[in-house]
């Protein structure tokens, strides 16, 4: 018998002849001023005490409540704790489809193949940095195109599009294929385009980039068919030159403000020149060299015949930085054979990294006295 049975049957055992003993008698009441007698217990002397009935009633409820007790128990199934609640993940997470790569339509060269999705793609594998910029490509170039279909001038969208082949060569446009562009609008794209493979090739390699770009810059300038702006601001004839900008000029002049000298003298001269549109580039040693050739001619004002010249002279200047000012300074002498009268002295001068070529005349008069 279990521990809490027996702690049944003890509480029976000693509540219920209590509760006999306290009931009040069927007829027994508070009078008033009075109190109840008390009850007592009857007791047949032939028969069992009413306390033995009691306690054997006891005895045979306790009996039929083991009872049943042991009846629930042998009839109720064995209890199990309740299973905690357990999140299961499947073995294998399907992964979103792959983006296939838009395959690219003329006029943009070679076709790209789409790439497939694969069941067995992980999410967690990152997109290579280059086939992320590849398929960044193809859709700038997609929209590029589409663009230039819908603008009144194209070629702006067009050279877009062809200076991404400076990233990959393979993506050259071709401009006989797109429509709506004249002959020269063509020419001027494959130029450009050109262009921009080789300043790609060039910085892919190990190149100087100034050296590069510069040496690219000048190709491009004669595909273009284009030179440069030489100008001359500065042309002077002196007596002394201590640099950029600072030099004494020959100050003797007639009264038509010309240079004067005198005849048959053989006056030693020297011809100050400042240049802009000049021309810089590194050479093999990491330097900057600017190379440039001046010719002279002297031409009388009576008829316009040439009565002297010298050949083309170079001059050729290296510096660590590239130059923003830029002189030359050549010594020549009057010839000992001009004789009074007015002349012209041209000077042609030509920038050997271009070709671009520009001249000026300088007025000046031989005098048949001693100039003061």
């Amino acid at each position: 018998m279990s521990e809490r049975n027996r702690l049944f049957l003890c509480t029976c055992s000693i509540l219920i002849p209590a509760m006999g003993a306290c009931a009040p008698s069927g007829t027994g009441s508070m009078a008033a001023g009075r109190p109840a007698p008390a009850p007592t217990l009857s007791v047949d002397p032939g028969g069992p005490s009413d306390l033995d009935a009691h306690q054997q009633q006891v005895q045979r409820d306790t009996e039929a409540f083991l009872s049943y007790q042991q009846q629930q128990t042998q009839t109720r199934p064995a209890t199990t704790d309740e299973p905690a609640i357990e999140w299961t993940r499947p073995d294998t997470v399907a992964s979103p489809p792959t983006i296939a790569a838009v395959q690219e339509q003329p006029p943009y060269g070679p076709a790209e193949e789409p790439t497939a999705a694969t069941p067995d793609d992980d999410r967690g594998t990152e997109e290579p940095p280059d086939a992320r910029l590849r398929r960044a490509m193809i859709d700038f170039s997609r929209e590029l195109y589409i663009g230039s279909t819908w603008s009144d001038r194209p070629l702006r969208e067009l050279m877009v599009l062809a200076s991404m082949s400076m990233l990959d060569p393979a993506r050259a446009i071709d401009p006989a294929a797109i429509p709506d562009l004249n002959e020269e609008d063509r020419s001027l794209l494959t130029t450009m385009q050109k262009y921009f493979m080789e300043v790609g090739s060039s910085l892919d390699s190990d190149t100087n980039p100034w050296l590069a770009m510069t040496n690219a810059t000048n190709e491009l300038q004669q595909r273009l068919k284009l030179t440069p702006d030489l100008e001359l601001p500065t042309l002077a004839l002196c007596t002394r030159v201590r640099g950029f900008g600072d030099f004494d000029e020959w100050t003797v002049r007639n009264d038509s403000d010309q240079y004067s000298f005198v005849a048959h003298s053989a006056q030693p001269v020297i011809i100050y020149l400042e240049m802009e549109g000049f021309t810089s580039d590194l050479n093999n040693d990491d330097l900057w060299e600017t190379v440039t050739s001046q010719h002279l001619t002297i031409y009388s004002d009576r008829d316009g015949i040439p009565v002297w010249k010298e050949d083309w002279q170079s001059a050729s200047d290296h510096s660590r930085k590239q130059r923003r000012d830029y002189f030359t300074v050549q010594k020549f002498t009057l010839p000992r054979g001009l004789s009074v009268g007015r002349y012209q002295l041209k000077v042609r001068v030509r920038d050997e990294k271009t070709g671009a070529e520009t001249e000026q005349n300088v007025p000046f008069t031989m005098t048949a006295g001693i100039i003061d």
